[in-house]
This record gives structure tokens, C-alpha cells and sequence, in this order.
């Protein structure tokens, strides 16, 4: 029961490291999503076991029919977050960022415009429809 306990309600292990992109980021060779795993060495001089974190692809670690290689956990999340400071989160974006938010929305409100008209027509015509069945 104490070797259980571990286990999360999936049945699963519960994870120990937080892997900001598992599940986010797509293996080039087969298009399947890459996910967090990591494994066990020693170092050579102390022999102190130590443990690596990478991304690999999914499809590669269940099948083992992609050939492509792990990614270092800390490189690649370094890279994305950097990426998103400069790209989404700086002054500079974020104008840019805000403006085409608003133009998206401004055409989905114009998309929509009419639907609640519609809406209110056939929950009308559904009403007298039940109002005809209780009658018959």
C-alpha cells in the first residue's frame, strides 16, 4: 500500500519536476508531441548519482520509431521564455499585441452579431412545438 500511495488517480506516478513545455512542443521527424522524462547517471570522478532532464519525443519513447534526439530541458525552456519575453511580453510587442487582440475580437462580436436573434427564434418555434405536442 505504501509503494501505491505514490500513485495519482490516472494511475500514474506523480511528477517531481515541473516540465513547462511537455505536451507543448512538436518533434520535427514525426509531428508527435514531445514530452519531459529523465534519467539516472553517475558522474565519473565522485560517481554521485545525478539526474539529467530532457524532452523526447513521445512516439520515440513508446515505439521507438523516431529517430530523433532528447532536448535539454533547461536549454530549450531558456530559449522559449526568452523568445516570449521578446516577442510577446516587451514594451515594444506589447502595443502590437493589444491591437490585433482588439481587431480579433472586434470581428468575432461582428461574427456573432446576429446569433442571438436566431437563437431566440428557434428557442420560439421549439416552444410552440412542445406547446402543440402538450395539446395533441
Amino acid at each position: 500500500m505504501n509503494k501505491n500511495k505514490r500513485l495519482n488517480a490516472t494511475g500514474g506516478q506523480k511528477a517531481k519536476v515541473v516540465y513547462l513545455l511537455s505536451g507543448l512542443i512538436w518533434c520535427g521527424e514525426c509531428g508527435k508531441r514531445m514530452v519531459g522524462s529523465s534519467s539516472t547517471y553517475k558522474t565519473r570522478v565522485t560517481r554521485e548519482t545525478r539526474q539529467r532532464y530532457y524532452y523526447l519525443c513521445n512516439n520515440a519513447d513508446r515505439t521507438n520509431t523516431c529517430n530523433n534526439k532528447k532536448i535539454n530541458k533547461s536549454s530549450i525552456e531558456e530559449y522559449v521564455l526568452g523568445k516570449l519575453q521578446q516577442d510577446i511580453f516587451s514594451d515594444t510587442a506589447m502595443p502590437k499585441l493589444a491591437e490585433n487582440l482588439y481587431a480579433y475580437y472586434s470581428n468575432s462580436k461582428k461574427e456573432t452579431a446576429g446569433e442571438g436573434d436566431y437563437l431566440k427564434k428557434e428557442l420560439a418555434k421549439i416552444d410552440r412545438q412542445i406547446e402543440n405536442i402538450v395539446d395533441a
